[in-house]
């Protein structure tokens, strides 16, 4: 009886084993050649956009992968693209080749809420998305690329984050009611209550914007209100959890408060606040291997009439609370009228010139003081390229 036992239970798990096996489906996306209606997701037939293969993907570790191409709205993407858990979206033919554009949607590109550690983004230029809020004033924008939220473990590797923008809503019109501009977190990506990993990726030329304040002209009677601030021009993540955030290159991404409000009677309204032109990583985010290169925090400008002032601006790279988790990362040519490179910087930080092959490769020289600079501890396998990685690390 135990012997017939052993041999049920064997047999009842390789079934199991194997239904799971089956369940987990290979979907493909080609923007040249698929077909949303006629295709069904095989290597010979594929979708057309990652929208439709995320919405037919009906299992746990299922994998889009998706060819060289540029996926638009005119193409037919929906954007935000709303990322299932425990997925594996992967460009395959990398970031450089492989473009998901969200420029006249007036949207970010993903949405990643809710995620398990084996949910994937890998191998895009992530570009395009503009996140705000254009209903009333004083409301937020974030995260133009990327919104990372409800305890995502999301892994986000091997991409070009590149031209996302959040803006905080404007309020120009006259009218009664101080209103200040709305504010904005995190260009690139904004991460709250949530601990994914963001590693080996470009994240470069992002904008978090503050919405401009509220104008007082033309008879009505009132100070102009102020300027929205700005926070994380790459990403945001002082809201998150314990985020590991490992070999990225942060390049000239900005955080810009907004403009203050005029006023024809009274005071014109304080230009908004700026921080963390590059990463804001809040107390709990694991920093390290990272390179800071021309990011910039700029406080607002002054509204029109009698005083008010501009905004502030500190910590024009790296903005963060403790510098226990934070090493081995080098800053370079940053800018804010406080702490350029930022107040807390841990400790291993190199201050030199990364030595990039050019402003378009940022790639690094043979002679880079980055190379063999890192730590191995938490560091990726592979690089960006997904060559194997050196060790000791390159930052």
């Amino acid at each position: 009886m135990k012997i017939l036992r052993i041999a049920a239970y064997v047999f009842f798990s390789l079934i199991v084993s194997s239904t799971y096996a089956f369940t987990q489906t290979v979907l493909h996306v080609n923007a040249a050649t698929g077909n949303n209606a006629t295709g069904n997701g095989s290597a010979g037939n594929p979708y057309k956009t990652i929208t439709k293969a995320l919405s037919v993907s009906s299992s746990a570790g299922d994998s889009i992968k998706v060819a060289p191409g540029s996926y638009t709205v005119a193409l037919g993407e929906n954007f935000p693209i709303d990322m299932p858990s425990d997925r594996k979206l992967i460009g395959v033919a990398g970031a450089l080749m492989t473009i998901v554009d969200a420029s006249g949607s007036k949207q970010r590109v993903f949405n990643c809420i809710g995620h398990s550690n084996a949910t994937i983004i890998q191998g895009f230029t992530i570009t395009g998305g503009f996140a705000t809020d254009t209903t009333s004033g004083g409301v937020t924008g974030k995260g133009g690329g990327l919104f990372i939220s409800g305890g995502s473990q999301t892994i986000i590797q091997q991409n070009i984050i590149t031209r996302d923008t959040a803006r905080g809503y404007d309020f120009y019109q006259a009218g009664l009611g101080a209103v200040n501009g709305g504010s904005c977190y995190g260009g690139g990506i904004y991460i709250a209550g949530s601990a994914p990993v963001i590693r080996n990726n470009i994240i470069s030329h992002n904008f978090a914007y503050g919405g401009g304040g509220q104008d007082f002209r033309g008879g009505w009677s009132g100070n102009g209100s102020a300027g929205g601030n700005a926070d994380g021009g790459g990403i945001h993540a002082a809201f998150g959890g314990a985020s590991v955030i490992v070999n990225n290159t942060f390049y000239n991404n900005r955080a810009v408060g907004g403009l203050g409000g005029s006023s024809n009677s009274l005071n014109a309204g304080n230009g908004g606040n700026a921080v963390a032109g590059g990463l804001n990583a809040g107390s709990s985010a694991i920093v390290t291997n990272n390179i800071f290169y021309g990011n910039t925090a700029l406080g607002g400008t002054v509204g029109g009439g009698a005083n008010g002032s501009n905004g502030t601006s500190s910590d024009g790279a790296l903005s963060g609370f403790t510098a226990a988790n934070y090493s081995h990362n080098l800053f370079f040519n940053n800018s804010a009228a406080a702490d350029p490179n930022g107040a807390v910087l841990g400790s291993n930080t190199v201050l030199s010139d990364p030595l990039f092959i050019s402003i378009s490769d940022l790639h690094l020289q043979s002679l880079s003081p980055a190379r063999k600079a890192g730590t191995p501890t938490g560091a990726p396998v592979v690089d960006l390229d997904g060559a194997a990685r050196s060790n000791p690390p390159s930052i």
